[in-house]
């Protein structure tokens, strides 16, 4: 779907960094513009100036960034940070990436996916 139909939804001041590479991360991004109601920037890492980001490429390369005002995460934490940025039920499904035990959980899983990406 080009950006150019889609309807302008209300904005996060955030960008998640991805890698455009990635069949498995740009298939993501997609679902992610379609249906969730408050957008960041979505940005392919090989786009962007990542000093001023403060982000290198193994870090962009080895998982999702999200960086805003406190900063930056990465992984299952940045996914969460995404989701906690939407408000009502999808807040909620951000937070266990940030509380023990389900942070161990979560984070296993991202790093699952991410080393698996390329079969996904």
């Amino acid at each position: 779907m080009s950006d150019q139909v889609t309807p302008r939804r209300p904005g996060v001041n955030a960008v998640i960094v991805y890698d455009g590479d990635c069949a498995f991360c740009l298939r993501s991004v997609r679902w992610a513009q379609r249906r969730l109601p408050r957008q960041p920037r979505f940005a392919p890492w090989q786009d962007v100036d990542l000093d001023s980001l403060g982000l290198t490429a193994r870090e962009c390369h080895d998982a999702v960034q999200w960086v805003d005002y406190r900063g930056k995460e990465a992984g299952a934490r940045a996914v969460g940070r995404l989701l906690q940025a939407q408000g009502g039920f999808w807040r909620l499904l951000g937070w266990p990436p940030f509380l023990w035990p389900f942070n161990v959980a979560a984070e296993a899983a991202y790093r699952k996916l991410a080393r698996n990406r390329g079969a996904a």
